[in-house]
C-alpha cells in the first residue's frame, strides 16, 4: 500500500506523467492533503479580504488562484492515472459533464478497485503478496519481510561499505533516477 510520502513523490516526478497507473492510496493521499491544503488557503485569502479589502490585494495577491494554477496538470495526470489502474480510459474522466449522473459515476471510478494483473496500461504498482526487504548481507530482494534481517541491517549501519555494496548502491540509485525521475520503464 502506498502510504502518503510515497503517494507525494509519485506526485511530484509523475506530474506530468499521463502513462502508466495510480492506486487508490496513491490518489487519495494526494487528494487528502490537496483539500487541507486549499481549506487553508481559501481560509487565509478569506482573512485578508476582510482585513485589507479587496481593492488593496488585488486577484494576484490571493493564494487560491496561484495553487489551483500550480496543482490542476498533475492532480489531472494523477487522475488519470488512477482510472487506468481499474481498468478505464482516461477519456471517461469526461463524465463529469453529464448533468445529475456525472459526479457520481467520477466518484465510483475513482474508488474502484485495481485491477490485480497487468492490464494495457501496465503492471500494477504493488503486486499482491510481495514485499520488497533487505536481506542480513545488505542486498535488497523480494521475500517475505523478517525482523531480524532488520536489525541486522541496523546493527551494521554504522560499518563501512564494501566496494562491492557501494556499487550496488550507486546501481540502485541510478534505477531509482531513471525509473522514478526520467518515467524509463516504468
Amino acid at each position: 500500500m502506498f502510504g502518503p510520502i510515497a503517494a507525494f513523490e509519485s506526485f511530484i516526478f509523475r506530474a506530468f506523467n499521463i502513462t502508466g497507473r495510480a492506486t487508490r492510496a496513491e490518489y487519495w493521499w494526494v487528494f487528502l492533503a490537496q483539500f487541507l491544503i486549499y481549506c487553508v488557503s481559501i481560509s487565509m485569502d478569506i482573512w485578508s479580504v476582510y482585513v485589507h479589502g479587496f481593492d488593496e490585494i488585488g486577484f494576484s495577491g490571493m493564494m487560491t488562484p496561484w495553487l489551483l494554477f500550480l496543482l490542476t496538470v498533475p492532480t489531472l495526470t494523477l487522475t488519470m492515472r488512477r482510472f487506468h489502474d481499474s481498468g478505464r480510459s482516461s477519456f471517461k474522466i469526461a463524465v463529469l459533464m453529464l448533468p445529475v449522473v456525472g459526479a457520481p459515476m467520477f466518484g465510483y471510478f475513482l474508488v474502484a478497485p485495481s485491477e490485480p494483473e497487468k492490464n494495457k496500461w501496465g503492471e500494477p504498482r504493488h503486486p499482491s503478496g510481495r514485499m520488497v526487504s533487505v536481506a542480513p548481507d545488505g542486498t535488497p530482494g523480494k521475500q517475505k519481510h523478517n525482523a531480524f534481517a532488520s536489525y541486522a541491517y541496523l546493527v551494521n549501519a554504522d560499518a563501512e561499505p564494501s566496494p562491492a555494496m557501494v556499487e550496488q548502491r550507486r546501481a540502485e540509485i541510478s534505477d531509482y533516477y531513471r525509473s522514478r525521475v526520467l518515467g524509463e520503464g516504468a
